[in-house]
């Protein structure tokens, strides 16, 4: 999205983008905490958690290559089709690709396209994988602020909103990158 502006552009842009997140943040934690309705109080922290995934996303788009050390990508020996069975990332891909989550990132949805862009999928779901990491751990920032102030059922309903809309994206990447690999060993690393 923002990969041709200039460097002090991006910068820019990355500043207001992060300040915007910040105030809004501080704002949806303060609504949060003086609510006094359940209902009221997880519905703030549902676009709580889009503000924490705002700063990576425009982090992403604007500088579309950083990465985490190779090994981060690398398959681990657990890493099998049955372990990603037994952790539902199938019921949660088949849920993600019949929903309008769907339209979020196209570049990671092979459908359709030719057996040229796999070298460009795998190296999408590795800017996807890491755009969660990074939301997961700020996520996680903000659920020991909600703990710190006492307020651990807001924690765990922040938790649960971290994994469904990191933790298991991160394992479908995973999953789909290691898929695409194997087929295609000629894309592997």
């Amino acid at each position: 999205m923002f990969q041709s502006y200039t460097h002090p552009v991006k910068i820019s842009i990355l500043i207001v983008s992060f300040m915007a997140s910040l105030v809004l943040g501080f704002y949806l934690f303060n609504w949060i905490s003086i609510s006094n309705h359940i209902v009221i109080q997880i519905l703030l922290l549902f676009f709580l958690t889009w503000v924490i995934m705002f700063c990576p996303f425009m982090l992403f788009h604007s500088y579309k290559y950083i990465r985490l050390p190779q090994f981060f990508y690398e398959k681990r020996s657990f890493e099998t089709a049955q372990y990603f069975e037994i952790l539902g990332v199938q019921g949660f891909r088949k849920v993600l690709i019949n929903s309008f989550f769907r339209y979020l990132n196209s570049r990671v949805y092979i459908k359709g396209k030719g057996h040229e862009y796999i070298p460009v999928f795998i190296e999408e779901t590795r800017q996807s994988e890491t755009s969660h990491i990074f939301t997961f751990i700020l996520t996680l920032l903000v659920q020991c602020l909600f703990m710190l102030k006492g307020y651990f059922l807001l924690a765990f309903v922040l938790l649960l909103f971290n994994i469904i809309f990191n933790i298991y994206p991160i394992l479908l990447q995973r999953m789909n990158r290691f898929y695409f690999e194997a087929k295609y060993s000629e894309f592997s690393l």
